[in-house]
């Protein structure tokens, strides 16, 4: 990861974590429905710009077949069936 992927990486930590607060702020009904749709009309092209010079996606990943328990173990925490 180059210095500017991380940069851009942390930002992007810091801009979830500030709409993230936003929504829970306006769900507690601290913030206006209408200045939350304002602030997050602002921080969504933010958000969106940094996770692009990050390089992080979102593609979908494809799962092997249900027979490889190995990998059912590692994502889900249960342990792998002998046999």
């Amino acid at each position: 990861m180059s210095d500017a992927q991380h940069r851009a990486a942390v930002r992007y930590a810091k801009l979830t974590k500030q709409a993230a607060g936003l929504a829970y702020q306006a769900s507690l009904g601290n913030v206006t429905p209408d200045d939350y749709r304002k602030r997050m009309d602002k921080l969504t092209p933010r958000i969106e710009r940094a996770r692009v010079l990050a390089g992080i996606n979102y593609e979908p990943v494809e799962l092997p077949p249900e027979g490889d328990r190995r990998l059912a173990a590692a994502l889900f925490g249960a342990p792998p069936e002998e046999g």
